[in-house]
């Protein structure tokens, strides 16, 4: 019980920091952004989302390696089927 519990909290964490990714983004914080997206896709290890939105972000960088390493490990998540709907 105590675990599922934890495993909420993080899931929660991970769709806060998600949206405060985004925000970051608006506003032109794209480091900020970055690094946020990071550490959702850390709590949220089964949705791709973070990633996709990390990708974003490092393409408008100019970090096109980094970006591509993000779609990727994004579609291996998608194809696990287990990322939320």
């Amino acid at each position: 019980a105590a675990e599922a519990k934890a495993r909420e909290r993080g899931a929660q964490a991970g769709k806060a920091l998600l949206e405060l990714g985004r925000a970051l983004e608006q506003a032109r914080d794209l480091e900020g952004a970055e690094a946020r997206y990071g550490e959702a896709a850390e709590l949220l290890p089964d949705d791709p989302a973070p990633l996709e939105a990390r990708a974003s972000v490092r393409e408008r960088a100019g970090d096109v390696s980094g970006a591509l390493n993000d779609r990727i490990e994004a579609k291996t998540r998608k194809d696990r089927g287990t990322a939320p709907q």
